[in-house]
């Protein structure tokens, strides 16, 4: 008698590998062959779980990202909103290892999802997300301009360090990132990092 296969259980063993790899090798090293060899799989039985390369990275995303997100939705309102902004923007810096791999593997999904229409609307409703946090925690300083704009130039800020910080790890340690974001933080009237 064949034994049963959980998918779920075989999808999570397939991003666990991906992730290994990633950790170990590069994000870029992340394929469906490494994947399968890591596991002692084929390719097709890979594919059978996570379909794209896009999928792939959306899952890995959502595994790195997954208890911070639940845990910072669950206590927004609790919160100090200086303490929760900040939250919200250090998971989205290169402040460690799990933040370059978090950032690798959303810029590689960034590039998934020119191609891939499901992909491409789950990176929208995470921004989304994204933008709706922060424009609720900005609006609750005064600020000299609308939370709209201040998310905006927020936003920006963090996605070009992160950008950098990935392309250039040494010129960007975590004391200049962070830094950067609270030059900008003290423009917009947000009180200085505790």
């Amino acid at each position: 008698m064949p034994r049963h296969v959980d998918p779920e259980e075989r999808r999570k063993a397939v991003v666990h590998a991906a992730i290994a790899i990633a950790k170990r090798d590069d994000i870029a090293a992340v394929t469906f062959r490494s994947v399968a060899g890591e596991k002692g799989m084929s390719t097709t039985a890979v594919t059978h779980y996570v379909e794209t390369r896009g999928d792939l990275f959306r899952l890995i995303f959502e595994h790195l990202s997954c208890d911070w997100r639940k845990d910072f939705e669950a206590r927004l309102d609790q919160r100090d909103p200086e303490q929760a902004l900040r939250i919200l923007i250090d998971e989205h810096l290169v402040l460690d290892d799990l933040g370059f791999l978090r950032a690798a593997v959303w810029f590689g999904a960034l590039v998934e999802a020119e191609i891939r229409a499901g992909l491409a609307d789950w990176v929208r409703d995470y921004c989304h997300w994204c933008e709706g946090c922060m424009e609720d925690l900005l609006g609750r300083f005064y600020l000299p301009v609308p939370p709209a704009l201040a998310r905006d130039m927020t936003m920006s800020l963090v996605d070009g360090i992160t950008a950098q910080a990935l392309l250039a790890p040494s010129e960007w340690p975590a004391r200049r990132q962070l830094a950067a974001v609270e030059q900008l933080l003290g423009m917009l009237g947000v009180p200085p990092r505790g």
